[in-house]
């Protein structure tokens, strides 16, 4: 008898929502897989479900697939502060920057598609920040920047949130302000510099500055509900053009 029931409830399920009972998906409102690495599109589909409070939907930009690839600087540590000389620059894909920073020489790697050009000269006196996390990534947040004035000449995140500090950007004097889909995943952000302001999301590339000084490719912003399950997926890069 309960077999029974349970059949006729099912049938009347389908017939009512044509397909909408269960676990079944709507095609209008399922996520898609990014080539960035995370979830991009509408809805609460994907691994990671909807921004918690979003109501649904995905009011960004579509992606442009633009990808950002960067080498761990450093690693074994936590935080790396000191400044340095630029002993040689390599520029292709990726660009190599050498520093010698006393005790060590670190060696800055960063490419892209489209590739990401650098304004950073050989015999320059630079100011090199790393922060860091060895456990599962790593995460790393770089800035390297001119001396006495602190210009930032590129920078970088790739962890799971945009800052390493509130207190201590690695994109400063350029600031980011973060905002929601809908409630898919993706976050947009607000970057400005100089009085200028753009917006962009994962997948995408732009230009910041009254006359256009700062690169912004961003590989993947993402938030994921559930955190601890899913941590957050943020790969930026910033880069002063010559």
């Amino acid at each position: 008898m309960r077999r029974l029931v349970s059949w006729l409830a099912a049938c009347a399920c389908g017939l009512l929502s044509m397909g909408g009972c269960g676990s079944e998906t709507d095609p209008q409102t399922s996520s898609t897989t990014s080539s960035a690495g995370g979830v991009a599109g509408s809805g609460s589909g994907g691994a990671g479900g909807s921004m918690p409070g979003a109501g649904g939907g995905d009011d960004c930009a579509p992606s442009d697939n633009v990808v950002v690839t960067l080498y761990p600087a450093l690693a074994g540590m936590r935080e790396f502060e000191a400044d340095c000389s630029v002993i040689t620059v390599s520029f292709g894909n990726p660009n190599s920057v050498s520093l010698d920073c006393g005790r060590i020489a670190p060696t800055l790697q960063m490419g892209g598609d489209p590739p990401i050009d650098l304004n950073v000269t050989p015999g320059q006196l630079v100011h090199f920040t790393w922060r860091g996390y060895n456990i599962e990534g790593p995460e790393e947040w770089v800035s390297l920047r001119s001396t006495p004035d602190g210009e930032l000449l590129v920078g970088w995140v790739s962890a799971s949130r945009l800052e390493f500090d509130r207190t201590d950007a690695w994109y400063a004097p350029l600031t980011i302000t973060e905002a929601g889909c809908g409630g898919s995943e993706r976050r947009s952000l607000d970057v400005s510099f100089g009085g200028d302001t753009v917006t962009v999301v994962d997948g995408q590339r732009a230009t910041v500055g009254p006359a256009g000084e700062y690169v912004v490719q961003v590989q993947s912003a993402l938030v994921f509900a559930n955190p601890i399950m899913q941590p957050g997926q943020y790969r930026i890069a910033i880069a002063r053009q010559p």
